[in-house]
């Protein structure tokens, strides 16, 4: 089975804030990272049902997704602890979207709440009892390098550029597949798909 890896540094006023590592199969599709922030180490491994992620492993926990049918929209989350003997079960209340807003314990009480920005970015976490890093359906939030993975991409949810200057090194191993320029707007002249215009996020006309 093929496989590949990133390895990332985040910078904040040329300080190495965190290190991390991603693996990824054959299909693009992220099985394990290894980060590092300022001295705390953490480690994850990842099993997938077809795009949507199914199971999420740590040292000592795992996490069980539970998804409304044909959708990446989350209903539930069962944990389980090594040492205890029941699993907890944590239900996600979401937006019209399909976006987290709340998650509460089997007897109703709110463990996770976040406020939101209008692109997805959490502007205040509430509550958080509990680790969650689902956002926009099909992502997975990485606070070592505040980005949103969304299977095959990683991108910033922020609408406006931080006050705190951050930077990304993503380093592949040699031989290994990289981005290609862009297809759409880098496509042969006679194609259909040729697409020379750009949506401002702020106004959106057409530029």
């Amino acid at each position: 089975r093929g496989s590949d890896t990133v390895k990332t540094e985040t910078m904040a006023d040329t300080q190495v804030e965190s290190t991390s590592s991603y693996q990824y199969d054959s299909l693009g599709r992220r099985v394990g990272k290894q980060s590092e922030i300022k001295g705390q180490s953490d480690q994850k491994r990842f099993l997938w049902q077809g795009l949507r992620m199914l199971r999420e492993e740590s040292p000592g926990q795992s996490s069980l997704y539970l998804y409304e049918p044909g959708s990446y929209a989350p209903l539930a989350r069962v944990d389980q602890r090594e040492g205890e003997t029941e699993n907890k079960v944590y239900y996600y209340h979401t937006d019209q979207i399909g976006t987290p807003l709340e998650m509460t314990d089997a007897e109703g009480q709110i463990v996770w709440q976040a406020k939101y920005r209008a692109w997805g970015a959490v502007e205040k976490l509430v509550v958080n009892e509990v680790e969650q890093n689902l956002r926009f359906q099909g992502q997975y939030f990485d606070v070592e390098t505040g980005l949103h993975y969304n299977t095959f991409l990683s991108w910033s949810n922020d609408e406006a550029p931080s006050a705190k200057k951050t930077t990304h090194r993503h380093t592949h191993p040699p031989g290994k597949k990289k981005w290609v320029n862009n297809p759409a707007a880098n496509a042969p002249r006679r194609s259909p798909w040729r697409c020379t215009a750009a949506t401002s996020p702020r106004s959106g006309r057409v530029t």
